[in-house]
């Protein structure tokens, strides 16, 4: 008897975990988002993900989301994972849902814990997005923010807000940059913890600026980011 209660409140961990990781997964899909919408539509700059070092102004990719990215598959892989024992130990019934018309299989728990487990590896071996870097000369951007290397501002021609399908209050997800006559690349605004505006009006400001260039190797630059002087010459709506 001893063994079979054991037994049971093992099966009950079991499920109880795995319902426990399928709602944490879905509360971790759901601060992605929200991270995401943060640092888009976000008019006030998010301070804690910029320094000064070696004298340029160095935005950092958002950490939180880093973090999301990696719990978010661990969830899933470890919910499909105790899902799917569950159901094959008994522990789970699934018959009220077999005579539906989607009927749900035991497989796919499997299916949702090895995309979850391959989503885990994928992130854990995935590098960070590296830093956009601001000096008086150039920008240096990281990968995966768009076109990698040194950018000199004397190059920069043009900066412009890329309009994005989810609103006005995310216009300023990405931009592009006009390079002399090149095809204009496009720059991830919304990776950094900073805020896609705030990133974009750097961005332009010292571009038509170069006389505050100077600026971005000491604290004025981040006394502009707080005092909101980046936004001018009716910028304040992108």
């Amino acid at each position: 008897m001893g063994a079979s209660v054991m037994s049971a409140l093992g099966g009950s961990v079991i499920v109880a975990v795995a319902a426990a990781s399928g709602a944490a997964g879905v509360a971790l899909l759901l601060l992605s988002e929200e991270l995401r919408w943060m640092r888009t539509g976000a008019t006030r700059p998010d301070l804690c993900g910029v320094r000064i070092a070696g004298a340029a102004l160095v935005i950092r990719a958002d950490d939180r989301e880093r973090a999301v990215d990696i719990a978010l598959p661990a969830a899933f892989a470890l919910g499909g994972a105790g899902a799917f024992y569950a159901v094959c130990s008994g522990e789970l019934d699934l018959s009220f849902v077999q005579h539906s018309p989607r009927p749900v299989s035991p497989f796919t728990f499997l299916a949702v814990a090895v995309t979850g487990a391959v989503g885990l590896v994928w992130e854990m071996v995935r590098r960070r997005p590296d830093p956009l870097v601001l000096t008086p000369h150039a920008l240096i951007v990281g990968k995966r923010l768009g076109p990698r290397g040194a950018i000199a501002w004397t190059d920069l021609d043009r900066t412009e807000p890329m309009p994005t399908d989810v609103g006005r209050r995310r216009r300023g997800a990405d931009a592009w940059l006009a390079i002399g006559a090149d095809e204009e690349p496009r720059l991830r605004c919304n990776v950094a913890r900073l805020g896609a505006p705030t990133t974009f009006w750097l961005l332009d400001f010292y571009r038509r600026h170069p006389e505050l260039r100077d600026e971005l190797g000491d604290a004025r630059v981040l006394r502009r980011l707080r005092d909101g002087s980046l936004v001018d010459d009716g910028r304040a709506d992108v």
